[in-house]
């Protein structure tokens, strides 16, 4: 059944896609009947693994492919079936490699990216002076692209997708290839698009911390198809059952020390504290009993680390990671009513 769209109410909902399809050959279609809503000045994280869809889905929402069938709106008066020009000019578009002209200036390719986009010279003009202070380009602003780091390519990348005040900015792997500094900096200033500019942002990344310190709800996909959708501590919590546990013995210690460790945490933990890898004397494992208690855990390491060869030990709930791949690799993954 599709949604009554036209009867949405558009005041606390920016996008909504309904079973938008495309088929690639006569026997793959991705996405395949994908549906989602994007509530106003939210983060939503659309998530999959490589090939699952992600990328195609923006190439649908901003005109470089067609969909077979489906359709998304941007308000009651934009769709992509009957009103295609509105809709794309409520649309900003990052993509994961910089769609930028290294021989342009920051200042020229804002300009260049402006008049493509229509925007009148005063307001581009004001634009270029408020978005250089934003996004801190003020001081390269005037040199040429070929010279800006990565962080400062991104930076301009996200500055062109504002061009024009959209409703929704589309940002595939938005901050891929830059260094942890400019990636929080980029975490920072998409918060402020959705708080200053009223934005809402659908995001795809790989990066899992990204995804928990930017979005508020998550759409996993697998093939093009959606297996779960909910807020991001709701899946988080249904699907990463148990317990990251960190081991780290210490620097002096020996394959027979490592090796009994690793003995004693399976006789004391059992089959469900799973081994994930080794690195440099840390051992990472993922306690899978639902029925820990947290107090027991602590008691049980403790002890281990007073008997053995212990340097430190970490324990925090599963990550997000784990709960993505449990759900990519589960059949059946409705969770919950929230």
């Amino acid at each position: 059944m599709r949604l009554n769209c036209r009867n949405e109410n558009f005041e606390s909902v920016s996008l909504i896609v309904d079973k938008l399809s495309k088929s690639l050959n006569k026997n793959t279609t991705i996405p395949n009947e994908i549906s989602f809503v994007v509530n106003k000045e939210e983060c939503f994280g659309l998530l999959g693994t490589n090939g699952s869809g992600k990328t195609t889905t923006f190439r649908l929402l901003t005109g470089d492919l067609n969909a077979d069938s489906g359709n998304a709106y941007l308000g009651s008066d934009a769709d992509l079936l009957t009103n295609k020009r509105q809709f794309y000019s409520r649309v900003g578009y990052c993509p994961q490699n910089d769609a930028l002209l290294d021989g342009l200036t920051g200042r020229q390719t804002l300009v260049f990216f402006g008049r493509i986009r229509g925007v009148e010279r005063k307001a581009l003009e004001k634009f270029v002076s408020n978005i250089c202070v934003l996004f801190e380009l003020k001081a390269i602003l005037d040199k040429r692209v070929t010279t800006y780091s990565g962080g400062n390519r991104r930076k301009l990348s996200l500055a062109v997708a504002l061009i024009g005040r959209p409703l929704v900015l589309l940002l595939d792997e938005p901050t891929t290839g830059v260094d942890p500094d400019s990636r929080l900096s980029i975490w920072c200033l998409l918060r402020d698009l959705m708080v200053c500019q009223k934005v809402s942002i659908v995001l795809t990344s790989h990066n899992m911390t990204e995804c928990e310190a930017l979005c508020s709800r998550l759409a996993i996909v697998s093939k093009g198809v959606l297996k779960a959708i909910g807020f991001t501590a709701h899946l988080k919590s249904f699907y990463a059952k148990g317990f990251d546990l960190i081991v780290k013995v210490k620097s002096d210690s020996n394959e027979v020390i490592v090796d009994e460790v690793k003995r004693r945490m399976n006789d004391t933990f059992g089959d469900n504290c799973v081994k994930k890898y080794d690195n440099f004397g840390v051992i990472y494992y993922n306690l899978q009993s639902v029925d820990s208690r947290l107090s027991q855990i602590f008691q049980s390491l403790n002890q281990l680390k007073l008997e053995l060869h212990f340097e430190d030990y970490f324990v925090s709930n599963a990550s997000l990671e784990r709960a993505f791949l449990h759900m990519i690799a589960t059949q059946d993954t409705s969770p919950p009513d929230e």
